[in-house]
């Protein structure tokens, strides 16, 4: 620990812009390639995708979908990775925004770069549309996605030390309560 810390708090530029590639070739001992436009495997792929998300794009759009239905994007996105692994959603006017939208948690039981491959995610762009018909209710609309080369995105350390309630409210932790 007396060791850890200060390498932590050291904001070197050695822990900011990490290559997702390296980072995962050092913590799997697989590799991130890249995706090559030139090549006809990996344009059938792309290809593929892209298909595949304009579909899921326009089904969940439409004003049948369930998860017109739904209140939080939080609880939409379950609907998208019901249809597509590894999707990631974001609103509009946010898409030059510094808030944390992907993670890496370097274990083996979560990994899920198991092979050397071309890596994606899909992000896609969420706005709510009114209604029009005078309802107070907004839909969503999902109005862009992009696929993204995971070899050529650069990632941060961010350390967090972390507790559950369990760590929380222990009985020897405690020093008041309010009256059941």
């Amino acid at each position: 620990m007396d060791q850890l810390i200060p390498w932590l708090l050291n904001e070197d530029q050695q822990l900011r812009r990490v290559p997702f590639s390296e980072l995962i070739f050092d913590t799997t001992g697989r590799k991130v390639l890249s995706f090559e436009a030139n090549n006809a495997v990996d344009q059938r792929v792309a290809k593929a995708i892209s298909a595949a998300c304009d579909e899921t794009m326009k089904r969940l759009n439409a004003p049948d979908s369930v998860i017109q239905n739904v209140d939080r994007i939080n609880e939409v996105s379950s609907h998208f990775e019901d249809t597509l692994h590894d999707p990631k959603l974001y609103a509009a006017g946010s898409r030059d925004s510094s808030f944390r939208t992907f993670y890496f948690e370097p274990k083996k039981s979560t990994n899920k770069v198991r092979d050397d491959a071309v890596h994606f995610v899909v992000g896609f762009e969420h706005a709510l549309r009114e209604t029009g018909s005078g309802f107070p209710k907004a839909t969503w609309n999902f109005t862009r996605w992009d696929l993204v080369d995971l070899s050529r995105i650069t990632v941060k350390l961010k350390a967090e030390f972390q507790g559950s309630n369990r760590d929380m409210y222990r009985p020897e932790a405690i020093v008041a309560s309010s009256a059941k």
